[in-house]
């Protein structure tokens, strides 16, 4: 509640759904486990409404107006990485090659004059994982998917079996941060080894006790 109008101010779409979806299921489990406060419920929604409706024009203006073409960006951008996998789909083009070699593939474009364009001026794609691919191959989400499947494997027993309410909401809490941060990494540029919640938050899970 107290994080809302900071994460409203970020202007950052993908991570108030990111939020949202996490909120959702802390409130589930919340709701599941704890039937006899469940007067509290409209208390939560009252005091939550009241704080995203004072940042309505804020949350409206960023989802339905104009965004001067950043959303429109990423199509080519997608396209670039989508060449450079297709032609390195194995191993990819090695660690932070992407910018080095990326205006080699612009070459989808239709003008040949154009070649590069993309890769000078509209920056990396906005996908974390098809950066991964596109610098380490395919192999690697195969890799990240099944680290992931342990870690909240492990960290659901960890939640499940746990018999101290505060560790169990807290480590539900991670878990969820967790997947939440992973899905805004579907719209955001960066490299995977310098987000530190990928590394810290299951560390924490899959720790016993």
């Amino acid at each position: 509640i107290l994080g809302t109008g900071v994460l409203v101010l970020t202007l950052s779409r993908s991570a108030w759904l990111a939020t949202g979806m996490a909120a959702v299921g802390l409130l589930g489990w919340w709701l599941f486990h704890a039937r006899r406060r469940v007067l509290m419920l409209p208390v939560l929604v009252v005091i939550i409404g009241s704080t995203l409706a004072f940042f309505a024009p804020v949350v409206r203006a960023r989802l339905f107006e104009s965004d001067p073409g950043t959303a429109l960006s990423r199509i080519p951008q997608h396209r670039l990485a989508w060449s450079i996998i297709q032609s390195h789909p194995i191993l990819g083009v090695g660690l932070n090659n992407y910018n080095k070699v990326s205006y080699l593939y612009d070459a989808y474009l239709a003008d040949p004059n154009t070649q590069g364009m993309v890769s000078e001026y509209q920056g990396r794609v906005h996908n974390v994982y098809v950066l991964l691919a596109t610098e380490t191959g395919l192999i690697s989400l195969v890799w990240l998917g099944s680290f992931l499947w342990i870690v909240a494997r492990r960290g659901w027993r960890q939640i499940a079996t746990g018999q101290d309410d505060l560790v169990r909401l807290t480590l539900l809490g991670i878990l969820l941060g967790l997947f939440a941060r992973l899905m805004h990494d579907t719209v955001h540029t960066g490299y995977l080894h310098t987000n530190l919640v990928l590394w810290i938050y299951p560390a924490i899970l899959v720790a016993r006790r």
